[in-house]
């Protein structure tokens, strides 16, 4: 025994070949670096020695730490330190191990073979035994391992043959092979751009990679399971034959594609560049029809409506832009606080639901092309404009019904532009009144209608006459009561009263019938005729009617009579313009019933009834001809079997 016993070696920073670790804990940073058969931590602000941990009986050849906790690999056990104190030992690996990586609350190790085995590790006394293992092949030899910034459970692993593997550690199962650059993978780190990392190889070269290359962003299949379109982020969109499985086209758009919608009706492929602008495809031809741009940020979700007419876009800039596809251009847009991350529409398109970033509840807008009584989307629509809009507000907490409804009216009033009416009509078109059916059906069926209503009084009960009746002599003896004045003086005031209020009617109709016949437009007196109703249309024209028998010479001058040859007049001019072409029939039909017997009975008026009828037989044969068409094509449909 000498003077002079081994103690302890300084000097020693680190291990050549053996990474160190460094973990924060509070506002200090610490790095654990492996000297030999021991570890030690550092404090990495002051560079002094904070703990020296025990040795070892083989050589470290990986190390970790957690908190309080320091693993370290040697040969093929792991030993498990607790500051100076071990508290377990890992052993499983039958080769040396190579690498440790805390990821999460799992321990990663891998030994030469290519096993991988995890070991749970929450901060607690550690497990014994690993709670999964992988094997990642015998031509796979583990350098290193990385986890992918936002990617949940996965991890890659560098071999020394050059190439990677994508795993995800909670099923245990491999997602993706990366062939590498045929040289040794030493180091792998995850760039702040997500989906990049950069990877380091023992020739010198440094490759910053996309894991993401050939990601499908979307998925589209025809109403008769035809084919399938896929979409990848590349911007390749491919056509796959249902049945076989084959390829059948293939198309570059020539940018990255982030989202696609498929309208199955027309065939339209809307897809969604990295550059902001939204591309429609034909999916049978393969090719591009529309382009719209005018969005200034990403693109959140499109949407079709179901009709196909329009495509209706969202974007981060807060702007929602209605594209009108047959027009190729935008006809409505507006701006709101809170961007849009999704949108739908209903099926009926009254209705068109959004999604608001930060915001819980879904958000509704209603559709005003199908409420509004143009039908010239220009006259409410704000066009290349973007008008800035509130969200919709749930009015039984924010606003009172009444309010919500007066501000509703006032903005409608001061947004909407005066809707100018123009006789202009496509020729040789037919025109219909847009009346609800009801009002000149009720026209051609008047008589049963009035039968279907008219009441069914029961007998009623004679009235009980006073003891003393007032009487009057007669000739006869019989006892004659003798009535009161005023009863019969109220009965032909009545009459007068009625008889003048049919005056005042009949006099209205007239004088717009000659009026409009005067200036030879019409549109006065349809508009008036449509605004009656249905009993009030048939006392008119009943007025007309010629009940007693005079001389021809005095009736050709009696006004009933020229208001029938206006009448007819108004019949020949509406049905030579086919306008309110239905609304029009069924007035004819209830005229011609009325006033049948006059007409045959008076020459001046046949000639203009055989003009009624040249013109009412010309326009018929032409929708005639039309509705035959349309029923052969049917019948040929229903009776044909695909």
């Amino acid at each position: 025994m000498g003077i002079f016993e081994p103690f302890r070696a300084i000097g020693y920073i680190t291990a050549s070949g053996v990474p160190f670790s460094v973990q924060r804990l509070s506002t200090e940073t610490f790095v654990t670096v492996s000297v030999g058969k021991a570890f030690q931590v550092y404090n990495c602000a002051k560079l002094n020695l904070v703990l020296a941990g025990p040795q070892l009986p083989k050589k470290i050849r990986a190390i970790a730490s957690y908190k309080d906790y320091t693993f370290a690999a040697y040969g093929s056990d792991i030993a498990v330190f607790k500051r100076t104190d071990q508290v377990a030992t890992w052993s499983r690996h039958e080769e040396k191990v190579n690498m440790l990586y805390l990821f999460g609350e799992y321990v990663l190790s891998a030994d030469a073979k290519g096993n991988v085995f995890m070991w749970a590790f929450r901060g607690a006394e550690p497990n014994t035994e690993p709670v999964g293992s992988i094997s990642l092949g015998d031509k796979f030899t583990p350098t290193c391992i990385m986890h992918p910034d936002t990617y949940l459970n996965k991890v890659i692993v560098g071999s020394e043959e050059g190439s990677l593997q994508l795993w995800n550690i909670s099923t245990k199962k491999k997602l993706y092979d990366f062939n590498g650059w045929n040289s040794p993978v030493r180091c792998c780190v995850s760039s702040p751009a997500l989906d990049v990392v950069a990877v380091g190889c023992s020739d010198g070269s440094v490759h910053v990679h996309n894991v993401r290359y050939g990601e499908v962003v979307g998925l589209a299949c025809d109403a008769r399971n035809g084919f399938l379109i896929s979409a990848g982020y590349q911007g390749d969109i491919k056509a796959w034959d249902f049945k076989t499985c084959k390829l059948k086209s293939r198309l570059d758009v020539g940018k990255s594609v982030t989202k696609i919608a498929f309208h199955r009706p027309n065939g339209l492929l809307a897809t969604v560049a990295g550059d902001m602008v939204l591309i429609l495809f034909d999916t049978v031809s393969m090719k591009m029809v529309r382009r719209f741009e005018g969005h200034t940020d990403r693109i959140t979700d499109l949407c079709f409506s179901e009709d196909g007419k329009w495509l209706i876009s969202s974007s981060m800039d807060g702007t929602l832009r209605i594209w009108d596809i047959s027009l190729a251009r935008q006809i409505d847009a507006m701006h709101v606080d809170v961007s849009i991350t999704s949108i739908s529409m209903s099926p009926n398109m009254d209705v068109l639901a959004t999604t608001h970033v930060d915001q819980n509840g879904v958000y509704l807008w209603v559709n005003q092309s199908l409420f509004s009584v143009s039908t010239n989307t220009e006259n409410y629509a704000s066009g290349k404009h973007v008008r800035n809009v509130c969200l919709p507000a749930v009015s039984s907490t924010e606003r009172s019904e009444e309010e919500q409804v007066q501000n509703l009216g006032e903005s409608y009033k001061s947004s909407i532009k005066p809707f100018v009416i123009t006789d202009h009509q496509i020729p040789n078109l037919v025109t219909l009144s847009l009346l609800p059916k009801s009002q000149w059906q009720s026209l051609t069926n008047l008589d049963i209608i009035k039968v279907r209503n008219k009441p069914i009084e029961p007998p009623k009960k004679p009235e009980k006459a006073p003891f003393f009746l007032p009487s009057v002599p007669s000739l006869s003896g019989e006892i004659l009561f003798e009535p009161p004045a005023s009863s019969k003086d109220t009965d032909i005031s009545t009459t007068k009263n009625t008889n003048h209020k049919m005056s005042e009617l009949s006099s209205h109709f007239s004088q717009q019938l000659q009026f409009c016949g005067e200036t030879k437009n019409y549109s006065a007196f349809t508009d008036y005729l449509k605004g009656l109703s249905p009993s009030s249309l048939d006392m008119e024209l009943r007025m007309l009617q010629i009940l007693d028998d005079e001389e021809s010479e005095d009736l050709e001058q009696r006004p009933e009579l020229q208001s029938i040859s206006s009448l007819l007049d108004y019949f020949i001019h509406e049905l030579s313009f086919r306008n309110n072409f239905e609304f029009v029939q069924a007035v004819l039909k209830l005229f011609l019933k009325i006033h049948g017997e006059t007409i045959r009975r008076h020459s001046m008026l046949q000639s203009k009834v055989k003009k009624l009828l040249e013109v009412q037989s010309l326009v018929w044969q032409k929708i005639d001809k039309i509705f035959q068409g349309a029923r052969c094509m049917v019948t040929f449909l229903s009776n044909s079997q695909f």
